[in-house]
């Protein structure tokens, strides 16, 4: 009785935080890691930003691709238009870079986050694997793996 009353609670905390979207773990393809890290540190000192592409299997969201849109960008922020994005995208939220020591969302990132997408990656320099983070759209924090 206790155990169908939490998995009640966590399975409908988990429809609030994923928009109603039913996963409940995030994967990112190590291909894409590595795309997005290579991509941050040639545009270093720049914020660079990109839309992440993906589908949910078996209660798994797998990011399985960029999707490089025309964007903005300077020191301080990176800006994209979300109305250019193809209708028949599978995109699934964002990724940017912060050219600095954190990985944490400005308020504007939360903003961004609050408009688009399941999930929000976010790399601090030296952009490593370790200097991912990935956020819901309200900006809490959320783990993932890397296959």
């Amino acid at each position: 009785m206790v155990e169908q009353v939490l998995k009640k609670a966590v399975d409908k905390a988990l429809h609030s935080v994923f928009g109603g979207k039913d996963f409940e773990r995030i994967v990112m393809e190590k291909g894409v890691l590595l795309t997005l890290m290579d991509v941050s540190r040639q545009t270093y000192p720049k914020e660079t930003i990109m839309i992440l592409e993906g589908r949910v299997v078996r209660k798994e969201l797998r990011i399985s691709g960029v999707l490089f849109e025309q964007y903005d960008a300077n020191e301080w922020s990176a800006h994209i238009e979300l109305y250019h994005l193809p209708t028949s995208s599978a995109a699934v939220g964002t990724f940017h870079s912060h050219p600095g020591p954190s990985n944490r969302p400005s308020n504007a990132d939360v903003h961004l986050f609050g408009k688009f997408g399941l999930v929000h990656f976010i790399a601090r320099v030296p952009y490593r694997e370790q200097d991912f983070a990935c956020y819901d759209k309200a900006g809490r924090r959320l783990p993932f793996f890397v296959v």
